[in-house]
């Protein structure tokens, strides 16, 4: 990856540590986002309301919000790789429970246990990304890793609808259960044990006051951008919970068909990652702030124009319009956890990421399951609309909030 001025690790064992976390992502969201190409089949059996349906998605969400912080302390004190093959491990059994479960009560329960699990997974390796890589590259490892989860998103999204269609939608769950307990161990045995025995050098220069011990819950910055992630988080989550099933509802495709749209946003939201995270490096190092507005507002714009859409809209201009969506609104969490890690520094990078999953996830939790009342009171069009014109007004809050405090992030 050409980061050859960093001597911390070797060239081999960078590549290794960044696979292992994207394999990590991919797996994670292959198994977190699982549930959004189903919702179709999931629906026909359980006869539950769209709201409800948002729970599949939510309920993971919750589960991670609750073990954010407590997780980022861990991989502070505990270390990296550990933590990743707990988080997957819990995250595979949970699953598997999930699809032997008779009720959705009980699936409930095990859904947000494995939220627990998948909350240990953002923060152990962003904080990885941080250690590991210097400013020059750092947002560009961290998109790279988070397209893991863009990746993870669009398999299942293509793969699991036609599983499903043959052997039903609960062994599509456990099949993903399987996939992520093997990582789990295929990861911790892989992971370059170089990097447990050097510390790394602190080369963030943050013109922030930083006190020794105390809490990043004080650290204003990293609470405002926790707060403004809620929304931009609402919109990723959103469509990737309810697009395809807005596909089916809405335009009257299969669900088949559904599947592949949804894999379209999630295909051009992995790139959209490796690029917003490059021009982070290259254009806004010192400034990250200003394209998180940017993006906000792209992705305001977006949701807007596909509740406008009419019900014969030809499936070439829906397809790159979800193209468009996908590029635009499914590469801000790569900012927020470069920048926010940034902020804190490598010794408290866990914590202050653990503390954005927990602010930042609640946006995640809430957004489908409000969406989906959305959905069952004004119809798709005017959710769209509504959720594209409450980002656009927290961005132009931001520009303005933002221009009069001195917000700046890590020029290495």
């Amino acid at each position: 990856m050409g980061m050859e001025d960093q001597d911390i690790l070797s060239r081999a064992d960078r590549w290794k540590i960044l696979s292992i976390f994207t394999g990590t992502y991919f797996f994670s969201a292959f198994a977190a986002l699982c549930f959004a190409p189903l919702l179709p089949f999931i629906s026909e059996e359980l006869h539950i309301s769209s709201a409800s349906l948002g729970l599949f998605v939510s309920l993971i969400y919750f589960g991670a919000l609750a073990s954010g912080f407590p997780v980022g302390l861990l991989s502070d004190y505990w270390g990296v790789p550990k933590t990743i093959t707990l988080g997957l491990l819990i995250f595979g059994l949970s699953l598997g429970f999930v699809a032997c479960s008779p009720s959705f009560n009980l699936m409930a329960v095990f859904l947000f246990i494995a939220g627990m699990g998948y909350g240990v997974l953002n923060p152990a390796t962003s904080k990885g990304v941080i250690l590991w890589f210097t400013a020059k590259w750092r947002a560009t490892a961290m998109a790279v890793k988070q397209t893991g989860f863009t990746l993870g998103t669009m398999a299942a999204a293509v793969i699991l609808p036609s599983v499903a269609e043959v052997t039903g939608w609960r062994w599509s769950v456990a099949i993903v259960a399987v996939a992520v307990i093997f990582f789990g161990f295929i990861g911790y045995v892989m992971y370059p044990a170089t990097v447990t025995k050097k510390k790394p050098e602190d080369k963030c220069s943050i013109p922030v006051k930083k006190k020794k011990g105390s809490s990043v819950w004080k650290n204003k910055q990293i609470v405002f951008y926790s707060i403004i992630s809620i929304f931009l988080a609402a919109v990723q989550m959103s469509g990737t919970a309810y697009l395809a099933l807005y596909m089916v509802h809405y335009f009257s495709y299969t669900k088949v068909q559904a599947g592949l749209f949804l894999g379209l946003t999630q295909g051009f939201g992995a790139l959209g990652r490796v690029f917003w995270g490059r021009i982070s490096d290259l254009y806004f190092a010192e400034h990250r702030n200003n394209e998180v507005i940017l993006i906000g507002l792209m992705s305001s714009i977006t949701c807007i124009i596909i509740g406008l859409l009419p019900v014969n809209t030809h499936y070439m201009i829906i397809g790159i319009i979800a193209a468009f969506f996908g590029f635009a609104a499914f590469g801000f969490n790569v900012l927020f956890l470069t920048l926010i890690g940034e902020i804190a520094g490598p010794e408290k990078a866990g914590q202050a990421i653990g503390l954005w999953v927990t602010i930042c996830y609640f946006g995640v939790v809430i957004s489908p399951p409000i969406f989906g009342y959305g959905i069952d009171t004004i119809g798709y069009n005017n959710s769209w609309i509504s959720l594209g014109a409450i980002v656009g007004l927290v961005m132009v809050f931001t520009i303005f909030y933002t221009r009069t405090k001195s917000f700046k992030s890590c020029s290495g």
